[in-house]
């Protein structure tokens, strides 16, 4: 027997955070928990793990098919087995503290309930119906994951169609793209309900789909390119972005090995340069996942947190603007694993250390050793502080706790417990700050926020010396733990 009317009302009731928008999500939560079957909920109870979700997937995939239109629906078939795939696990995410504790409870009450009688039985698992009576915050979330889920795909589907005769031009030299065949979702974190960066595959070639206007990436890759003009030997490599009304596309970069030793040397002199540069621009978060060795190249694929301020608030490595960049080893074991240069298991020798050394004191003397070039290049900084910069309050490892802490059990009983959860956990920063992490954290999603970088100093190497800077460097890389 399905759920009965009074029943979906009093989950809603449960659910509702009257603090935030209420927008649609209860009628869509009522429309979900009408349309489930009965009967196939009867062998979801038999199935494990996300398996157990797959009536909610079978209600995303059929509300969202119908809003598709026919060029859409066309352009994507060919990789909706990896949209389905997203789908479930989002879903899967959601409810596994709940779906866990809850075939653990049933499974032991129903042993014990053998072992009182003296009988031999089939262990009972819950079935979604269940899960949603006793938690009810979770059906909200995953009828809002359906939501994102649906509208975000809609919205993907319609831009790879209306883009694709400029995205041949652009980025592809005017070459047929073919058929869409791979779909690589979730290549970053979760903003603004649910939206990630994408990788598409096409028949002849890939190609990066970022959910937001793509300044950043536009401004950086430029900033290289003058700096080739300047000189740098080895040249970086640079990125093509085609920028669109709220969403941008990025030449894919591919990751490779580099197979000369002629090859590795320019790859650890490029790098050298490229710390050198997000230095000079205090740049943070150049993280494993924003960088990609694509042979020779390093690149920095992701560099939206340029120009930023100092923020005793942030996780960060200390005090020092060149740590603070992400690219360098602190010694501390959890940040080193995630940083440009991963050194905790693997340090780079000696050899390498010293064309990282040189890829960074070319690039300094460069930039900063001439006068008028440095002036040039202050007044290019000048112009990119103008746009509009990531800026990080926190650190994404914290969001991601907190955000899979506030889909435990507990909290999944009443909205206004994972509200008061969320609410003591955002308590440290402003009070506007803190209102848009509770947004986001509330729907799962990433807070992400931006600000312009006028007032803020342009250049480190104002107060920070190139034989101080390559001490740091130096001290970092031929110290790090083994």
């Amino acid at each position: 027997m399905g759920l009965r009317r009074s029943e979906i009302s009093s989950i809603i009731e449960a659910a509702d955070d009257r603090w935030l928008e209420a927008a649609a999500w209860k009628a869509e939560v009522r429309r979900m928990l009408s349309s489930l079957d009965p009967s196939s909920l009867a062998s979801c109870s038999l199935a494990s793990g996300a398996r157990r979700l797959s009536p909610f997937e079978a209600y995303a995939v059929e509300t969202l098919l119908p809003l598709l239109p026919e060029s859409a629906r066309l352009e994507i078939q060919g990789v909706f087995k990896s949209l389905h795939r997203q789908l479930r696990q989002r879903l899967s995410l959601v409810a596994r503290p709940c779906l866990e504790l809850q075939t653990t409870a049933m499974r032991a009450a129903s042993r014990a309930l053998h072992l009182l009688e003296g009988t031999s039985g089939s262990v009972s698992s819950p079935d979604p119906l269940q899960l949603m009576r006793v938690f009810p915050v979770l059906p909200r979330l995953i009828a809002e994951q359906i939501v994102y889920w649906r509208t975000n795909a809609i919205k993907l589907s319609e831009r790879v169609v209306a883009d694709r005769p400029i995205l041949e031009r652009a980025l592809f030299g005017g070459r047929d793209l073919g058929r869409l065949v791979e779909f690589s979702g979730d290549l970053s974190d979760r903003h603004d309900r649910g939206q990630t960066v994408v990788m598409l595959g096409f028949e002849r070639g890939r190609v990066i789909y970022k959910p937001r206007g793509g300044e950043p990436e536009y401004h950086w890759f430029n900033l290289l390119q003058w700096i080739n003009k300047q000189g740098l030997r080895p040249a970086f490599k640079s990125l093509r972005v085609l920028r669109r009304n709220g969403y941008c596309w990025v030449e894919y970069a591919s990751p490779a090995d580099c197979p000369t030793k002629t090859g590795r040397i320019r790859f650890w002199r490029r790098l050298g340069a490229l710390i050198c540069v997000s230095h000079l621009l205090r740049a943070v978060d150049c993280h494993c996942e924003n960088v990609i060795a694509a042979g020779e190249h390093p690149i920095l694929v992701d560099p939206e947190a340029m120009l930023h301020p100092k923020n005793p608030d942030r996780d960060s490595a200390g005090s020092n603007a060149l740590l603070n960049c992400g690219w360098l080893p602190t010694g501390d074991r959890r940040r080193d694993s995630i940083r440009g240069i991963r050194c905790a298991n693997n340090p780079p020798d000696a050899d390498q250390v010293r064309e990282i050394r040189n890829g960074f004191v070319n690039c300094w003397r460069l930039l900063v050793g001439d006068s008028a070039r440095r002036a040039k290049f202050v007044q290019r900084q000048q112009q990119m502080a103008k746009k509009r910069w990531r800026h990080i309050f926190r650190s994404t490892g914290w969001y991601e706790r907190v955000s899979r802490a506030s889909t435990q059990p507990h909290l999944m009983r009443s909205a206004l417990q994972r509200r008061l959860f969320l609410l003591a956990c955002c308590r440290s920063v402003s009070r506007n700050i803190a209102r848009q992490e509770l947004k986001a954290l509330t729907r799962l999603d990433i807070p992400r926020f931006t600000r312009s970088r006028t007032e803020v100093a342009l250049s480190s190497s104002d107060s920070f010396s190139l034989d101080q800077a390559l001490a740091v460097l130096s001290g970092a890389l031929l110290d790090c733990p083994l």
